[in-house]
């Protein structure tokens, strides 16, 4: 995404404040698809990834195969002040990795909870604000979810042991609000579950991606 990892943010970043918004996130999405002629694909999005991964489900079913999300709800409740992040006495990067680093299971491999947490020390300045944004603020559609139409679109809620933004309680929610959709809490894992611990997290999401296939060969009679 742009302002994330090493791509830059677009010219004239520097003259307004970055804010993530559901709108921008999706159409980000859905240009990116376009642009590399992908027909149909399978959607996975963790954290906020999992949030627009509902999204894509709502307003883009005919254009995907099935979305996965990992720790995807469709309401969220803030828990900390952001404004930490933006204060000359603070380093961000660190507040950053702080904030998340109690999202992230203590039997998590000590490699990787490192690496996940080296990703957020160097974000740049005002970013994981602005994403929060659209995490807690933009991104509520508790009021629409039911409009998703899993025979057309299969939505898949995997849930983490060790998440206190999108709980097991909250995914749950969300689960009843969309008829059809499947929900696994995976025990043992954080928010983070492709990168503090990929070996447990591959164990649960081969499964899904299989099942996925299956349903493709049986569409296009295979």
């Amino acid at each position: 995404m742009p302002w994330h990892g090493k791509s830059n943010p677009p010219p004239g970043w520097h003259n307004n404040s970055y804010k993530l918004t559901t709108e921008y996130y999706t159409e980000l999405i859905c240009t990116f698809c376009r642009a590399m002629q992908i027909d149909k694909p399978v959607f996975m999005g963790c954290s906020m990834g999992g949030r627009i991964a509902l999204h894509l489900a709502l307003d883009y079913a005919d254009q995907l195969r099935a979305v996965v999300a990992l720790e995807g709800a469709d309401k969220l409740q803030p828990y900390y002040d952001t404004n930490w992040l933006n204060r000359p006495d603070i380093h961000g990067g660190e507040v950053c990795a702080g904030f998340v680093s109690g999202q992230i299971a203590p039997n998590s491999p000590e490699e990787f909870r490192w690496e996940t947490l080296w990703a957020y020390m160097q974000s740049g300045p005002g970013v994981f604000k602005g994403d929060l944004y659209f995490y807690w603020d933009d991104g509520h559609f508790d009021h629409r979810s039911h409009e998703i139409d899993t025979k057309n679109c299969p939505v898949y809620l995997l849930s983490v042991e060790y998440d206190s933004s999108g709980t097991p309680e909250r995914a749950e929610a969300t689960h009843q609000r969309i008829k059809g959709s499947k929900l696994e809490v995976i025990k043992n894992i954080g928010d983070f579950p492709m990168s503090e611990n990929p070996e447990l997290f591959r164990c649960h999401i081969l499964p899904i991606l299989d099942e996925i296939r299956k349903r493709k060969n049986i569409l296009e009679g295979i």
